[in-house]
């Protein structure tokens, strides 16, 4: 995790590890004057594949203005971006989302972009409901964010949703959802789902799975477990995570045992790597993006051979044709802000959708996933499928 960003936290806030309060201990304070990045002037072409600043496209820094931008004044027909840019522990965060929303708004297209009104916060939710009062009656006829769970939390349950609004996250428990109000995030427990999907359709059907005792872990395990009995599958075995020899020899020996057709590690890299060599070469084993770290580090990925795996297009498919027309980030020093500029950029293209929706439900083939839109309001992704193999992550075509 990028080192501005203290992991319990940002794993709290974005990922829902852990609770945190959602009713704020202060009063919100004047809401930042907002900035507002117009579409008038057209992004040049940008070449495919080619990674370049941001900055020779014309995209500001985070909380900017495009040149040629003014303040906004009595804005009407506009997206309002709202995004925790004022916080210590998320402002990372939101700078990367911010700057892939950014970047995709200001590539040429046919369709007339809707100029975007940047509303900088707090991680207090007073501050975050300010914000989103004031974009409402500045007349935005779309509002983007709010980014943690407790924001998301505390707007749904406002009764202040009066305008198409897209979360970037889901909220902290079970709540009804505003008839506007629409989800879209990068969690991990979807990805546990798909891959129990996965390998029913790939023929299995006894799973023995890894589990870490972080509170994330748990929550991908516990997905995938819903998902896996909803479909018919069994399990054999469940197993917490630890480096303790007596446990790993009684981990190797289930997973040899022939009683288990895949194994489902719901671990981060490390970790995994530590697990894989007690689990049958012969047996498929699955998990979520928590063990991507990126394709740089083929040395620590060669530990992983066979592992498979879902994870965005951004990261796995450079020539993707929804890929290749977005400048990279420069200075993401983490791929957990990579796939969050990536969730900007997927932001943008729904808030299109949202201000003028066509007929029926929406597919996107997007940088982050194929995105759908189901019957609760949230924008679903489907990943990319891969595994390592020799320390590479490669794309497996879900028809073979």
């Amino acid at each position: 995790m990028h080192r501005f960003l203290p992991l319990l936290t940002l794993c709290a806030a974005l990922y829902g590890c852990a609770s945190t309060p959602i009713i704020a201990q202060r009063p919100a304070p004047p809401p930042a004057e907002p900035q507002v990045v117009q579409p008038e002037q057209p992004a040049p072409e940008i070449p495919e594949a080619e990674t370049a600043p941001l900055s020779q496209y014309g995209i500001p820094p985070a909380g900017g203005m495009l040149p040629g931008s003014g303040k906004a004044q009595n804005a009407t027909g506009d997206i309002a971006l709202i995004l925790p840019l004022q916080s210590q522990s998320f402002a990372a965060a939101a700078r990367a989302v911010h700057d892939g929303f950014v970047a995709a708004h200001s590539l040429p297209g046919k369709r007339r972009n809707l100029p975007v009104v940047i509303y900088s916060t707090g991680d207090q939710v007073a501050d975050i409901l300010a914000a989103y009062e004031q974009a409402v009656q500045a007349g935005s006829s779309i509002v983007v964010g709010p980014l943690t769970r407790d924001g998301v939390t505390a707007l749904a349950t406002s009764n202040a949703v009066s305008v198409p609004t897209l979360a970037l996250n889901i909220p902290e428990r079970d709540i009804p959802i505003p008839d506007n109000l629409y989800l879209f995030g990068l969690q991990v427990e979807a990805e546990a789902r798909q891959i129990a999907r996965l390998a029913i359709e790939q023929g299995k059907r006894t799973a023995l799975t890894v589990r870490g005792e972080t509170p994330l872990s748990r929550r991908i395990h516990l997905a995938f477990l819903a998902e896996w009995n909803k479909l018919g599958g069994k399990v054999f075995n469940q197993f917490p995570y630890s480096t303790d020899p007596q446990v790993l020899a009684r981990l190797r020996a289930a997973a040899t045992s022939g009683n288990a057709d895949m194994v489902f590690i719901a671990l981060e890299s490390q970790k995994a790597r530590v697990v894989r060599p007690y689990l049958d070469i012969e047996v498929p084993v699955y998990a979520t993006s928590q063990v991507f770290n990126g394709g740089a580090d083929s040395l620590a990925n060669f530990d992983l051979n066979g592992v498979r795996f879902v994870d965005m297009p951004w990261l796995l498919q450079a020539d993707h044709p929804a890929v290749m027309v977005y400048p990279r980030p420069q200075g993401a020093s983490s791929i957990d802000l990579e796939r969050l500029y990536a969730l900007g950029v997927d932001a943008f293209r729904i808030a299109q959708y949202l201000a003028q929706p066509d007929s029926g439900s929406p597919t996107i083939d997007g940088v982050t996933g194929r995105i759908t839109l189901e019957a609760n309001h949230q924008f679903v992704r489907e990943l990319s499928q891969a595994q390592f193999d020799q320390g590479n992550a490669l794309v497996i075509d879900p028809k073979q």
